[in-house]
């Protein structure tokens, strides 16, 4: 029986990648690795009856080399340490964690000849300008990116010797999943806007273009690459829309209307703004459809409990 070996199952996208129809379409064995650091039990919940899964429990890095063989379709490397405030507080957890394990990864895959999937993210970049391709100048601004980096160039010199994969720059994900968290701009914004709290910009931010991956488009990138079997061997960028946090606050204000804001400063703030190019996508067969208000919408639709004057049978403010 083939399987497909998700690292970091239970997290944001992970939780939302296991459901996928796609993926469970093909019969595979979804074999769904994490340690539960951040204890998303609830990403187990309710899986889909259809799907064939088996969980297992413990260090992404240490276990996958046990994990994959030739019966594997594709691995995905989604587990480490997410939050860039996080690991700028303590930049061990990324080359420690994030790092170790997609290197780990790399040699599984090498020595079965499997494909791997690596999701990696658009703020790599480090110019500003409209329509940034692959090709645009990177840096390693801080720890998160830089680490990101770092297993970009393991898996491009990994591509050199032979393997199989893709590494897609995400943007910043937006909308909601089981294991999702609210430490990413658009998912935070919508918790603070939900219990009444004011929006919490970046300074230099408000008028920042930034690209935006919808979860959605996210897995659907993944689970097609997996059952197509289209794999790029290099970098292609990701992303449903480019807009400003200008515009995702009025995304936000056309259901919670008295959503205000306060500026903060933050050690990961910087000048730059930027929109990129998903052309080398598109040409892969890769489309978004996500928009800002749909995944604005779905998110603030769970939490519509909380939000003060929400119609609890509907859309808040509806």
């Amino acid at each position: 029986m083939a399987r497909i070996v998700v690292l970091g199952a239970l997290g944001h996208i992970g939780s939302a990648l296991i459901r996928s129809p796609q993926l469970i379409g093909t019969g595979d064995e979804l074999v769904l690795v994490d340690d539960l650091t951040t204890q998303r039990y609830a990403s187990l919940f309710d899986l889909p009856s259809t799907g064939r899964y088996r969980f297992v429990q413990g260090d992404a890095g240490a276990l996958v080399g046990s994990l994959v063989d030739s019966s594997v379709r594709a691995v995905v490397q989604l587990a480490g340490a997410s939050d860039p405030g996080a690991i700028a507080a303590d930049p061990a957890l990324a080359m420690s964690g994030n790092l170790r394990i997609t290197r780990m990864a790399i040699e599984a895959c090498g020595t079965a000849g499997v494909p791997l999937f690596l999701p990696s993210t658009t703020s790599v970049y480090a110019s500003s300008g409209t329509g940034l391709t692959e090709e645009a100048p990177v840096a390693g601004t801080h720890a998160y990116t830089e680490c990101k980096l770092e297993e970009e160039a393991l898996l491009t010199n990994a591509f050199a010797q032979g393997l199989q994969g893709t590494i897609a720059r995400f943007g910043t994900i937006v909308g909601p999943s089981p294991g999702m968290r609210f430490h990413t701009a658009v998912n935070r914004f919508c918790w603070q806007a939900a219990t009444g709290a004011p929006l919490s910009v970046w300074t230099s931010a408000l008028h920042q273009v930034r690209p935006y991956l919808a979860i959605g488009d996210a897995v659907s990138l993944i689970a097609q690459s997996i059952t197509s079997g289209t794999w790029l061997d290099s970098v292609v960028n990701a992303a449903s829309f480019n807009v400003t946090v200008e515009e995702v606050i009025a995304s936000i204000s056309r259901v919670i209307p008295d959503a205000s804001i306060t500026r903060i400063d933050s050690a990961l703030m910087n000048d730059l703004s930027f929109s990129v190019s998903t052309s080398r996508a598109a040409q892969a067969g890769f489309t978004c459809s996500g928009t800002l208000d749909a995944e604005v919408a779905r998110t603030l639709a769970l939490l519509r409990g909380i939000i003060p004057g929400a119609d609890t049978q509907g859309s808040p403010h509806a």
